[in-house]
């Protein structure tokens, strides 16, 4: 929103983000913070961000700071958890203190323990985001989670998995599930792009298998890896290229050297978003073959899949995850085991069926252009920060009248006169409402 041609009125509520991580580095809790933010700015919101900038160089991370259309201030860092969380807390409250936010939105793992109470205390209304990792762990950091997750004015899922996994840590709380979007502005089908992403790694014209994220356990990649001599079988050239921070590089060079494809693997390391948008340009496939680990890891959405979407390119993704919900299962992509052979029957089947797997990506490509990019996802939100906005707004109000009031037999009670439309009334212009008046423990005369 335009703070100096905005008028105040315009104004739909001041809003803090709290998030766990943010760009420029990777992870798609920091992408989701950072994008949604933006986004409910244009459609009104006052937005501030507040967040920690993990993997990235200091250099790097004022550059965004600076660059990013909405104000960012920095959860500090530190080596002792004790005192990074008192000096977080410390950063929360001179937040609240400066933009003070009609609502709070708190986005991932361990922000919920501290930002949740915080805002309760503040007196204002905390909607918790819900990815799906922050949900595991040992005991006592699930039952620290689920008791702030009941705190929380709203919750919202970022997908119907992570819902289930919600009701499974706290039945009775009722999740909004709002999916993950990706940014519609910034991805798109590009001939010059897909070619000079190519000439960079010496792809050529040979078919590429892309996956974007971290090189870990949970995303997956090693899963492809074993899939890909059997790929190989019927796509003799195919490449797979796997984008990312290398955490477990060498684990999965080493396997991929195990089963003869290290020619098949191209492991790019961290790129720049620049990079990135080129490496999905350049693919002809998308791989999220994502597992859930003994950890309580999970893929709650899958943010690269609507990228990829939004890049015209169909994907594969592993089911039993929140990653299949990004998907229209045979006109978007495709659902598939992480096992091997189907894996491979699922990768080989759109490779070498270039009709289909091009009728694919453009459905894709019109499915998210029409309905996941951040700001519909935005104005999903928006609904529920309208109506917190409002409750908040509201005043408190106490009516004492001499109207008596009387307790039917069935235990109902029963007042005269205009005082009972008038309450009414008066009920739907606060958020809440005392009234105090005489009973009669009697039906009336």
């Amino acid at each position: 929103m335009n703070r100096e041609t905005d008028p105040v009125d315009a104004c739909r509520g001041r809003v803090l983000v709290v998030a766990s991580e943010l760009p420029p580095g990777p992870g798609g809790i920091g992408t989701h913070a950072h994008q949604l933010s933006v986004a409910l700015d244009e459609l009104g919101f006052d937005v501030a961000l507040l967040g920690s900038q993990h993997y990235a160089a200091p250099a790097e991370q004022k550059r965004f700071r600076e660059s990013s259309p909405i104000a960012i201030s920095r959860l500090p860092d530190g080596p002792n958890p004790l005192v990074t969380a008192r000096r977080r807390l410390s950063a929360l409250r001179r937040a609240l203190s400066a933009h003070r936010p009609d609502v709070v939105i708190a986005s991932g793992g361990r922000v919920l323990w501290f930002a949740v109470p915080a805002s309760v205390r503040a007196g204002v209304p905390v909607v918790s985001v819900i990815h799906g990792s922050e949900l595991g762990g040992p005991a006592w950091q699930r039952r620290l989670t689920r008791r702030v997750i009941e705190q929380s004015d709203r919750v919202v899922a970022v997908s119907a998995f992570t819902a289930g996994l919600i009701r499974e840590m706290a039945a009775h709380v009722d999740a909004t599930v709002i999916p993950n979007g990706a940014d519609g502005t910034r991805f798109a089908p590009d001939p010059s792009r897909r070619q000079r992403f190519r000439e960079r790694w010496g792809l050529g014209d040979r078919p590429v298998v892309l996956t974007v994220g971290n090189l870990t356990e949970r995303k997956g990649q090693r899963k492809v890896i074993e899939a890909l001599p059997a790929v190989a079988e019927s796509v003799p050239d195919v490449a797979y290229v796997l984008v990312g921070a290398p955490t477990d590089r060498e684990d999965m060079a080493a396997r991929a050297a195990e089963l003869g494809v290290s020619d098949r693997l191209f492991i790019t390391g961290q790129l720049d978003s620049d990079e990135v948008t080129d490496a999905y340009a350049a693919a002809d496939l998308f791989a999220m073959t994502s597992t859930s680990t003994s950890s309580g890891d999970v893929e709650g959405f899958g943010i690269a899949v609507v990228e990829a979407a939004l890049s015209g390119i169909p994907a594969v993704v592993a089911a039993g995850t929140g990653a299949a919900e990004a998907v229209i299962d045979g006109r978007t992509g495709l659902v598939s085991s992480t096992e091997a052979t189907p894996l491979a029957t699922a990768l080989a089947s759109l490779l070498t069926d270039g009709r289909r797997r091009v009728s694919m990506g453009r459905e894709a490509n019109l499915c998210a252009r029409s309905s996941g990019t951040w700001r519909h996802r935005a104005a999903d939100y928006g609904e529920i920060l309208d109506e917190l906005v409002a409750a908040k707004r509201k005043p408190r109000i106490v009516v004492i009248s001499h109207t008596e009031h009387y307790r039917a037999t069935d235990g109902s009670i029963v007042a005269f006169g205009p005082t009972t439309r008038e309450i009414d009334h008066l009920a739907t212009l606060a958020s809440e409402l005392v009234h105090v008046a005489p009973l009669h423990g009697g039906p009336p005369p």
